[in-house]
């Protein structure tokens, strides 16, 4: 018996595919593993997975039959199961933008589709896919017909939602960083606190009396000299004298305050004077109170909670923490405001020590070195706030960390 071939079937293997987007010639080719040629190569497609495009790859094709944003051959696919509306290379929010999702109706095969990083917003369109088991949908404030999701639910298709924090990320490396640049604000905003910033004068010599690092004190000889537990005499770390630079409460309003290191380490390399001058300070990630800081920052920002246990490093790109530590660490010489800490914060967990005193940074130039703690550390003294009101110095927390 002689076997016939139908017409219809002439026609579908011969008719040439119709015009699509670039990134869907690419996922085809990706799937087949050569480019289409014809209507019938579109019928052995069953997965979809990567809708990235690269420039080597989509100069390969003419660009005459490239509609983009025109995605509506997927309709041809008879046999796709799986469509992953993925592209890992972009850095364009949604990733993959589609002028029409009604070809959806067509994929009766389809199982597992995959739409969070598109412009998809009609669920009523899900309900033509029979065989469809698992679906990711953008999120869900993007969405209308969001009641027919219920229908999917009773059938037993698992439905998820773009996480918020992804969908924020993404906008924000779009956008210039400029989720992360509120957000640094407003923690700026919730965490401001006086402080005054000590400046090295290479121009000036520090006398007997002046404010510096290093050199010489200031001393009452009818006052005995301070020394280390085992009697050897401490040496001169810094020395504020506020007659010079007068400064506001909780700090003493004349006097000098000086503080004092043993000779077991001793980081400043040379006597320098410093003056004060009045600033902010902004609390780091170093701190134990950062991370309740940036989590009612984030909320204030995006209008989105963060998941219990959820921190920055969650949901911050390796290069998005780098901007957040140089933006807010407050590293640098000051009396009171927030501490800088290279390694951790050691105080003790009841926290007595909850004021700064003074932080000594390590400071140099090109050509000189003036303040090193070990490498490229920092040094800080603490002492309880209502001690420091009332002039009680008796109690000091001291600590250095370096990397």
């Amino acid at each position: 018996m002689k076997e016939t071939i139908s017409y219809r079937k002439v026609l579908i293997i011969m008719a040439a595919i119709p015009s699509m987007d670039s990134r869907l010639y690419y996922a085809i080719r990706d799937s087949l593993g050569r480019w289409p040629v014809n209507l019938y190569d579109l019928k052995k497609v069953k997965t979809l997975e990567d809708f990235s495009c690269p420039v080597h790859l989509s100069m390969e094709r003419s660009c005459k039959d490239e509609t983009p944003g025109d995605f509506s051959a997927i309709g041809e696919m008879a046999n796709l199961h799986t469509l992953i509306f993925d592209n890992p290379h972009s850095r364009s929010f949604p990733s993959v933008t589609v002028h029409d999702f009604s070809f959806l109706c067509r994929c009766k095969k389809l199982k597992k589709l995959d739409m969070r990083q598109t412009n998809f917003t009609d669920c009523s369109l899900l309900l033509q896919l029979p065989s469809l088991k698992q679906v990711f949908l953008p999120l869900k404030n993007q969405l209308i017909n969001t009641e027919q999701l219920d229908e999917l639910a009773s059938r037993s298709v698992k439905i998820e939602f773009l996480s918020p924090n992804v969908a924020l990320m993404a906008r924000m490396r779009v956008q210039g960083h400029d989720v992360l640049k509120s957000v640094v604000e407003e923690i700026k905003r919730l965490s401001a606190a006086d402080c005054y910033i000590l400046k090295i004068r290479q121009d000036l010599k520090p006398g007997l009396f002046d404010s510096k690092f290093g050199g010489l004190p200031y001393w009452d000889l009818s006052m005995s000299y301070p020394t280390d537990q085992m009697g050897n005499k401490l040496i001169l770390l810094a020395q504020i004298n506020f007659d010079q630079y007068p400064v506001e409460e909780p700090l003493p309003q004349g006097g000098m305050l000086q503080f004092f290191a043993g000779q077991d380490y001793f980081p400043v390399f040379q006597s320098v004077a410093v003056t004060l001058e009045k600033g902010i300070s902004y609390i780091g990630p170093e701190h134990c109170l950062f991370d309740d800081i940036f989590t009612q920052a984030w909320k204030n920002v995006t209008g989105e909670a963060l998941k219990r246990g959820e921190d920055f490093r969650d949901i911050l790109e390796e290069e998005a923490q780098s901007d957040l530590y140089e933006q807010l660490s407050p590293v640098g010489h000051h009396l009171l405001g927030w501490p800088y800490f290279t390694q951790y914060d050691p105080r003790p967990q009841n926290n007595f020590y909850d004021t700064l005193l003074f932080q000594m940074d390590s400071d140099s130039t090109e050509d000189q070195e003036y303040v090193m703690w070990g490498d490229n550390g920092v040094g800080n003294f603490f002492i309880n706030g209502e001690d420091l009101k009332k002039r009680d110095f008796s109690n000091v927390f001291y600590t250095w960390d370096c990397f």
